[in-house]
């Protein structure tokens, strides 16, 4: 997979330009300022040697700066991507895929659910140590979506590497890239980046028809769970974490699913998406429906006052944004709808066309 002529590049792009590796080209090291060895006041000048022949030695001829420099510039345009970790689409580092590729890591469990929702489930050949969909027990884990082992996917010669951008895990996924690994990078904040990412993905692993499929399946799920909203706009608190108390906020993926299915979300008014709260606060919310969506972390505090309305939701989508979207929307509906209401209806209609997590076969 890491070429000769990749390592070769990086190797000199390194010793003449300074930058670090591990930035992968998007993070140069400083350049040296204008005290250099060449210089009369710098201490490794030879004695003796006046400052007009020190400056006469260390003059660059032209030829070879330019030469630099343009060895320079080819290895960043090559290395630095088009967006950030910021990114609002999909972008690719590395090299360019020629073919659909055999052999896929991913560094998220909603990465590794959008290539078995696309039928790809014998081209994954690593995932992180979060993954635990039952098709995947047995892969090779390379660490977590925040610290990946650069060891550890190198040694699996993956084709493609699919990534969540984070500031975390930038600097070994810039690395890959510049080794020779082809990265396709894909935000997962909200369905619409959701739907974007599966067709995206679906086009690097020449599965385009499966795509268009998979989206068109959950957006029409997605439009009839919007029947659960009724006249009533309940006020819901989804909370990620109880110790701290952090709460799902503005712009929050439980935040459009709230909004999806008809829900006000007691945490509007906060700053940011996932905010951090008192109980104190909770209180002041005055919510209807208190979910827990912390997976058991932390001990939850007494809310003796909203004991009834308390839910701990069983799917994990609420936190991963992915093809198991539905999942989450779903749950939404049968806690805050009545059973023989709409939501129930449109729940019935939808449950199955997205399938869990350890449910699907390999296709």
């Amino acid at each position: 997979m890491i070429g000769r002529g990749a390592r070769s590049v990086v190797a000199r792009g390194d010793a003449r330009s300074g930058s670090s590796r591990d930035g992968g080209g998007l993070s140069p090291r400083a350049p040296r300022g204008p005290s250099s060895p060449s210089s009369p006041s710098s201490p490794s000048s030879p004695r003796g040697t006046s400052g007009a022949a020190s400056r006469r030695r260390g003059r660059p001829k032209p030829l070879r700066t330019l030469a630099g420099a343009a060895l320079l510039a080819a290895s960043c345009a090559a290395l630095t991507p088009a967006r950030d970790a910021r990114a609002e689409a999909p972008y690719r580092l590395g090299p360019t895929l020629r073919a659909p590729p055999a052999r896929v890591v991913t560094l998220a469990p909603s990465l590794t659910e959008i290539v078995l929702e696309l039928g790809a489930r014998r081209a994954l050949v690593g995932v992180s140590r979060y993954d635990d969909a039952a098709e995947v027990s047995a892969l090779p884990r390379v660490g977590g979506y925040l610290d990946p082992s650069p060891e550890a996917i190198l040694a699996l010669r993956p084709d493609l590497l699919l990534v969540e951008p984070s500031p975390g895990n930038r600097a070994v996924v810039e690395r890959l890239a510049a080794l020779g690994v082809p990265v396709l990078v894909l935000p997962l904040r909200n369905v619409a980046d959701t739907l974007t990412s599966i067709r995206a993905v679906a086009d690097a692993l020449g599965r385009r028809d499966e795509g268009a499929a998979a989206t068109a399946r959950l957006e029409g799920a997605l439009s009839r769970l919007r029947s659960c909203a009724g006249e009533r706009t309940p006020r819901t608190l989804v909370v990620y974490g109880w110790q701290p108390l952090v709460a799902a906020g503005p712009g929050s993926f439980a935040d459009e699913l709230l909004s999806l299915v008809g829900a006000a979300n007691a945490a509007a008014g906060l700053a940011g998406p996932y905010p951090t709260l008192s109980v104190e606060a909770v209180l002041a919310s005055e919510p209807a429906h208190v979910l827990d969506a912390s997976g058991g972390h932390g001990a939850m505090p007494p809310l003796e006052a909203f004991a009834p309305q308390v839910h701990k939701l069983r799917t994990s989508a609420f936190f991963r944004p992915g093809p198991r979207l539905v999942e989450a929307a779903e749950e939404l509906c049968a806690i805050l709808r009545p059973a023989d209401g709409p939501a129930a209806d449109a729940s019935r209609e939808v449950r199955g066309l997205a399938p869990k997590a350890g449910a699907r076969g390999q296709r």
